[in-house]
């Protein structure tokens, strides 16, 4: 049985992770959408392997606190799923809007490396 933590797991790939990996495996999952991951859990009948997290991958203090929780129920993913994400700022660069773009990227981007940063000193050191 690994640990898997599925970051975007209430859509897209995250969603179509968690269906495949729920059989058998801890399923750690994160979302903006509490509720959206609440139906999942409820859906996959996985309630006693499946912990949910509303979290917003762009704020640390958000992310920070869900590794706080995630070690005080002595969990420590083996596999991290980092399909957070978004798409915005698709019409032509002209067009663009910067606000967009710096969302896009904090998403996408520092979203990612700081969930995986986490992720990774969860499993040598408690979080501070």
């Amino acid at each position: 049985m690994k640990t898997i933590l599925i970051t975007g797991a209430s859509s897209g790939i995250g969603l179509a992770c968690t269906r495949k990996l729920s059989g058998g495996n801890k399923l750690i999952l994160c979302s903006r959408s509490l509720s959206a991951l609440e139906n999942i859990k409820s859906e996959t009948g996985n309630t006693k392997n499946m912990f949910v997290f509303s979290v917003d991958v762009t704020s640390q203090s958000q992310i920070r606190k869900m590794f706080k929780s995630i070690e005080s129920l002595n969990l420590y993913p083996d596999v991290l799923i980092n399909s957070a994400g978004i798409a915005l700022g698709l019409e032509k660069l002209e067009d663009g809007q910067i606000n967009e773009w710096e969302q896009m990227i904090d998403t996408n981007v520092r979203g990612l490396l700081m969930v995986s940063k986490f992720a990774l000193i969860s499993r040598k050191f408690p979080v501070a």
